[in-house]
Formats: structure tokens, C-alpha cells, sequence
């Protein structure tokens, strides 16, 4: 459990970054959160 929540930091920080700063992804970054969230199914396995 616990290395999944760690995992999804990085994912956490671009979805409160689009949230509260309106910041917009780039083409790798979008990939990188999407490899992300495939990980975190992968552990949770």
C-alpha cells in the first residue's frame, strides 16, 4: 500500500499543478503520468 501512494507523487504533483496553477502537460509529461498510473496498477497487483 505504501509504495503506492509514494509511486503516485509524481502524478499527484501534475494533477495539483493543472488544478491550481492551470498548468498544461507537454506531450512526454502526459506520457510519463500515464506510465505512472500503469505502474501503479502493476503494484497494486
Amino acid at each position: 500500500m505504501t509504495a503506492s501512494i509514494i509511486a503516485a507523487a509524481p502524478a499527484l504533483a501534475a494533477v495539483l499543478a493543472w488544478v491550481f496553477l492551470k498548468e498544461r502537460l507537454a506531450l512526454m509529461q502526459n506520457i510519463g503520468v500515464v506510465g505512472i498510473l500503469i505502474g501503479l496498477v502493476l503494484i497494486a497487483l
